[in-house]
């Protein structure tokens, strides 16, 4: 009887342990979700779309708007240092880096926006239970956006890469 007891036992925790590192293994992976659609491990849905009547707001600059609903029970923290946003072209592998925080990456292009534009534009600090919000992108004017594929994002506080398929 004790022999069974063990075994049982041993099968549990080695069940438990490989469950366990199955799940670590899957967070450090890469999430991959077509624009639009719930993300129900994260509570999360995220939009991205270009609209080139927003390319002359920024001198230099082109934008994407990247919109995200917060449908968990958790506040989404954003850090402004550590959130790292690409965009993806059709005909690339390659990922362009985005800037998400134009006030300390280019302050002159920053202070060149009105007023109204840097407060709409400026990256938030945290998204609550149940808000959405609108984060703008800021790519090199010279890349064309009409082209736009992807959009990724890794949140610090989440610690996934998150590649959102705006079109195939």
């Amino acid at each position: 009887m004790k022999k069974i007891a063990r075994a049982a036992i041993l099968v549990v925790l080695f069940f438990s342990l490989f469950v366990t590192v199955r799940a670590e293994a899957g967070k450090k992976g890469v999430m991959r979700v077509n624009s639009g659609s719930a993300i129900p491990s994260l509570g999360l849905v995220i939009d991205a779309n270009y609209d080139s009547r927003l390319d002359e707001l920024t001198p230099g600059y082109k934008m994407v708007s990247v919109a995200i609903a917060n449908q968990s029970v958790n506040i989404l923290q954003l850090s402004l240092e550590k959130d790292v946003w690409k965009v993806k072209l059709a005909g690339s592998r390659k990922y362009h880096k985005a800037v998400h925080n134009l006030r300390t990456t280019d302050p002159k292009a920053w202070q060149a926006m009105p007023q109204r534009v840097r407060e709409l534009t400026a990256y938030p600090v945290f998204l609550p239970i149940g808000g959405s919000m609108v984060v703008d992108l800021f790519l090199p004017d010279t890349l064309d956006l009409d082209l736009l594929t992807e959009v990724s994002v890794r949140f610090k506080a989440i610690g996934k890469q998150i590649d959102v398929v705006v079109r195939d």
